[in-house]
């Protein structure tokens, strides 16, 4: 009926009677650390929160990956695309 594999709902099984519901809980897999200090991240935060990016000089009013990305390697001195965690750029496009 679920197209789910005997093996897999043993596998369920056990980690249900190892740690109960909770243990079946989807765990989000985390991303790299950033390579950016405590420091920056606050001070990046605190611009991209107060201000728009054409208010900073760029074309485009809406916070991208590309745009982050160039105000880190101004405002930072950070050059890697590695630098803007893809949840932090969706964080700050909303």
């Amino acid at each position: 009926m679920y197209n789910v594999s005997r093996a897999m709902l043993f596998r369920w099984q056990q980690k249900y009677d190892q740690g109960g519901p909770v243990a079946l809980e989807t765990k989000k897999t985390p991303g790299p650390a950033s390579r950016l200090s405590p420091t920056q991240l606050s001070k990046l935060y605190a611009i991209i929160t107060g201000s728009d990016p054409r208010q900073l000089e760029f074309d485009f009013g809406l916070w991208t990956r590309k745009i982050i990305r160039d105000l880190i390697r101004r405002e930072l001195h950070r050059l890697t695309q590695e630098d803007v965690p893809a949840v932090d750029a969706e964080r700050a496009e909303e």
